[in-house]
This record gives C-alpha cells, structure tokens and sequence, in this order.
C-alpha cells in the first residue's frame, strides 16, 4: 500500500468487524468494507486524505426535484456526512453516496467519524425511501 496510515485504518476497521479487500489505484490505496450489520464503506486514502464513502441503492426509482430538495435538506443538517446521489440511466437503481473525510488518521477521530455517519444514515435514509413510497398508488378495493 502506498500511504503510511492505512495499516492503522485497516486495523481499526477489522476489529469493527469489517471484511476488507484492499487494492491500489495510482497514488490511491482503496478499501472496500464490508459488514452484515453497519454500512458497507469505501474508503479511499490520497496522499494522507481518507475519504470515506457509503453507497446505497435507494428505493426511489427516478431522481427528481423532490429528491434534490431532501438532499439538500440533509447537507444542511449534517456536520459530518455530505450526500449526493450518482449519475443516473432510466431503468437503473438510483444509488446514494453519503461521505465523510478527515486528514491523517487519528483513532478518535475516525471513529467519531464513522459514528455520525451511521447515525447520519440510520436517521435520514428512511427519509429518502419514503420519497418512492409517497409516489406509489394505493390499491383500491374491491
């Protein structure tokens, strides 16, 4: 691996109990993480910048206005976590990225960061899903 601190991520995100698979891009070292019970992660390491990504297929089926609109909502109550959604094709899943960063590692830190990040996520993704919801029709009886 190309950068000094992704032992001490690596390490830190294994006794989370993370399945991490590591490869190197360029001047990148990538981690994908993997856990049956918090959120998968992505974590990217850029001369000594950790990028920490969540991506979540979501499910609303077609970005909107709407969308947006919650999004940006979010962005403005989250200190830690920015969220955007990815490009998008007609007929494919809208997938949601929610990042985090910090320069360096430090314990604290990154584990703070990882904290509000998942409480992030736990508070405002029903929130997303429950755009597509709205926009189903009920089923009259009869």
């Amino acid at each position: 691996m190309k950068n000094l601190i992704i032992n001490d991520i690596i390490n830190h995100l294994e006794f989370l109990g993370y399945i991490i698979d590591a490869k190197e891009e360029n001047e990148n070292d990538l981690l994908y993480c993997y856990h049956e019970t918090r959120s998968n992660l992505v974590v990217r390491v850029i001369n000594g910048l950790v990028l920490i990504i969540s991506p979540y297929k979501i499910a609303v089926t077609q970005v909107s206005m709407e969308l947006f609109e919650l999004i940006r909502e979010i962005n403005n109550q989250t200190l830690v976590s920015k969220w955007y959604t990815m490009p998008h094709t007609k007929g494919e899943a809208v997938i949601l990225h929610v990042e985090g960063y910090l320069y360096g590692y430090d314990k604290l830190t990154f584990a703070k960061i990882l904290e509000r990040m998942e409480h992030n996520v736990n508070t405002y993704l029903p929130r997303i899903n429950d755009l597509q919801e709205k926009k189903k029709i009920p089923k009259s009886g009869g």
